[in-house]
């Protein structure tokens, strides 16, 4: 199978999740058009790309469809009555969520919702309490919001959200499977690395806390970003040959990420303006191990949309766990509250999914309780104001299916 047959293929697969009658010329056409805007633009480009033409183009085109696929697929469902008003309805839900007093603010302020996991543990409690949300009517417009997006697909693409969202990030049930079978693995060997801090306070695994060693560490490695970019350039020569495609700025409260800018060749790293000199490192090197894994990728003849999220952050994973360890043992271990507590609130997030009908709040504790043994929750409404939770459902599943591979292999 030549690569354009093979994009033709992948993309006539997703775009028939929405309309089983596309029309396949149209996509043909679509391919034709996108080659060749691709390969004007690898032309045009002032410095040496960091690609091959024939890699740039393949990325191109499968970003170029993965775009209009968005599109086509708000327009497919708004062209349908029965479709629309179900559409409508999860606009409706999250519109009655936020219609709470104070709600909006408090999960879309980012300071706002930091206050509450901030000063001392029992004025946290406090300030919670004062706010005097109205918890019941919260949990019944969150479980709404869950059964409409729930029904939305079911209805549309005949696939259970949770199947729906494992395609569009290029994962199998079979990935998903194994994911559920080694996820006790995973819970174990994070938590037996985990350092020995001393002192750490009786609400360090509460309800009102963000459970973090990295500030806790006496030792960090770097001081700066400069240092952290330097270092990746002393372990890894492709970026030393591509450090001034790499274009680092900051945001507030939308956490990090990294992407590669097709029309200008480079690399571009956000990184979250809110938190701390030491969190901006940890972020760095996540994603400039996602950096290191794209220019592998580039050798290698593959583009960077190719295999999903799911690949992707597979393939960063390995990269910042082997520099991590590189560091320091501690480092490393410190690190992975962070990804225990992305299990955590994936896994809440899938039996919420699967069975919306829950205590939600119970829920929430007893999944914190499973992934950190010192827990001892016994019920946790903060999930009611986590953005992520109620504006981006499963957004950290690929990392989660990743971590399972990295873990067990």
């Amino acid at each position: 199978m030549n690569v354009s047959n093979e994009i033709y293929q992948e993309f006539l697969r997703k775009y028939r999740l929405w309309d089983r009658s596309f029309d396949e010329d149209e996509l043909k056409a679509m391919i034709t058009r996108s080659a060749k805007d691709a390969q004007q633009r690898y032309l045009d480009l002032e410095e040496k790309p960091v690609m091959k033409k024939n890699v740039y183009t393949t990325g191109w085109i499968r970003e170029e469809l993965e775009k209009d696929l968005n599109q086509y697929s708000l327009d497919y469902i708004n062209k349908r009555n029965m479709y629309r008003r179900l559409h409508q309805q999860v606009v409706k839900s999250v519109n009655k969520y936020f219609s709470i007093k104070g709600l909006a603010d408090l999960i879309l302020d980012p300071q706002q919702y930091d206050q509450l996991f901030s000063g001392e543990y029992v004025e946290r409690k406090k300030r919670w309490r004062s706010l005097n949300l109205p918890i019941a009517d919260m949990e019944k417009n969150f479980v709404d919001l869950i059964s409409a997006r729930i029904q939305l697909v079911k209805t549309v693409n005949k696939f259970s959200y949770i199947e729906f969202r494992l395609m569009s990030m290029g994962a199998t049930k079979e990935d998903y499977c194994y994911f559920f079978e080694n996820i006790n693995q995973i819970i174990e060997e994070y938590n037996d690395r985990l350092p020995a801090v001393n002192n750490l306070p009786d609400w360090f695994y509460g309800e009102f806390n963000q459970p973090c060693l990295i500030c806790r560490l006496n030792d960090f490695p770097f001081d700066s970003l400069d240092q952290t970019v330097d270092y990746f350039v002393e372990k890894y020569d492709e970026i030393g040959q591509y450090k001034d495609r790499i274009k680092i700025s900051f945001n507030k409260g939308d956490g990090a990420w990294m992407r590669y800018i097709k029309e200008r060749d480079l690399f571009e790293i956000s990184l979250d303006g809110n938190r701390s000199v030491r969190h901006q490192i940890m972020s760095l090197i996540h994603e400039l191990s996602h950096v290191v894994a794209l220019l592998n990728r580039f050798n290698n003849g593959i583009d960077w949309m190719k295999g999903g999220k799911f690949e992707a952050e597979k393939e960063a994973l390995i990269i910042e766990s082997n520099m991590l360890r590189s560091l320091s043992k501690d480092l490393y271990g410190a690190s992975l509250v962070d990804k225990l507590m992305v299990l955590r609130q994936t896994i809440f997030e899938l039996e919420i999914y699967e069975k919306p009908n829950q205590d939600i709040g119970k829920l929430y504790a007893e999944t914190f309780n499973r992934c950190f043994r010192r827990g001892r929750q016994e019920r946790n409404d903060l999930c009611l104001i986590n953005r992520s939770v109620i504006m981006e459902p499963l957004k950290s599943l690929p990392h989660c299916l990743a971590m399972a591979v990295t873990v067990t292999e």
